[in-house]
């Protein structure tokens, strides 16, 4: 059998029992795995800002970012609120850059 080690979840503060050589890989420091990914997502904020995409994605039936790049060379841009701020990359003339430097 494993050898075991008491432990206090890092998110619980409750007692676990944990594998030994878990605990010296640096492991064993929550009880649980979604213990582990609460928090996560509290340190990161993966989880919401998937959603975040999400409900943009939703609300623009269904196209993401990668959908708008090749429908209309760029990206439009979100504040965090969705409200709409402007629109990133490609759009606009290349003859402006064709131009520059001639006289």
């Amino acid at each position: 059998m494993a050898h075991m080690t008491e432990r206090k979840c890092k998110h619980r503060k409750k007692l676990f029992m944990a594998r030994t050589a878990d605990v010296n890989r640096g492991w064993a420091k929550f009880c649980s795995k979604s213990c582990k990914a609460i928090k996560q997502e509290q340190r990161t904020g993966q989880h919401a800002d998937f959603k975040f995409r999400q409900q943009i994605r939703d609300a623009n039936g269904g196209m993401g970012p990668a959908d708008f790049q090749r429908e209309y060379g760029g990206t439009p841009v979100f504040n965090r609120n969705g409200e709409y701020q402007g629109f990133m990359g490609g759009g606009f003339d290349n003859t402006l850059n064709q131009n520059h430097g001639e006289n």
